[in-house]
């Protein structure tokens, strides 16, 4: 299927992980708290949750009751906790390849460039963490992987505005 690279700039539709697609674990957390959750309750919580949380290893160890209060407004707080933890686990286990992967994809600059082993298993192994649904892993290759698929059918209404937006801003470069 072919592909277009992701954008570096932000579009008008001002997604979360937009902000954050430097950074793989903070990618993927912002789209569990997304995941059946507005934006503008995400927004409420999310920097503030890096601030205690920076990183995979300090959420990896962090207590899953305290993560849970503290995302309670978002609901489903338990069930989130849990996933994000056991998430940031299986992470801090592979940071150094998924970084790098994630590394080597700010670099692409069109869908041929030639792209290592590391690349692929790193995305690979980004895709299949415990949490980490469709959307997740659609949110994952457009924003840290820098890639959208042309014919690939987005079920995410926001992902579907991002991916029209990147089409036409490509016709019109």
């Amino acid at each position: 299927m072919p592909s277009i690279i992701t954008p570096k700039e932000r579009s008008p539709i001002g997604l979360i992980q937009e902000e954050l697609w430097e950074n793989p674990h903070r990618t993927l957390v912002s789209v569990m708290m997304l995941n059946q959750t507005g934006s503008k309750a995400v927004r409420k919580v999310i920097w503030k949750f890096f601030e205690k949380w920076p990183d995979a290893k300090s959420l990896a160890e962090a207590d899953e009751n305290e993560v849970a209060k503290f995302i309670s407004p978002l609901g489903l707080q338990n069930r989130r906790a849990k996933l994000l933890r056991q998430m940031s686990v299986v992470y801090v286990h592979h940071q150094n390849i998924i970084e790098a992967a994630a590394r080597e994809a700010a670099l692409i600059k069109t869908e041929l460039d030639d792209k290592s082993e590391d690349f692929y298993n790193g995305w690979k192994i980004a895709g299949t963490l415990p949490g980490v649904g469709e959307y997740a892993r659609d949110s994952y290759d457009i924003f840290v992987m820098r890639f959208i698929e042309v014919g690939h059918i987005y079920k995410d209404k926001e992902l579907k505005r991002y991916v029209a937006w990147a089409l036409e801003r490509q016709k019109t470069a």
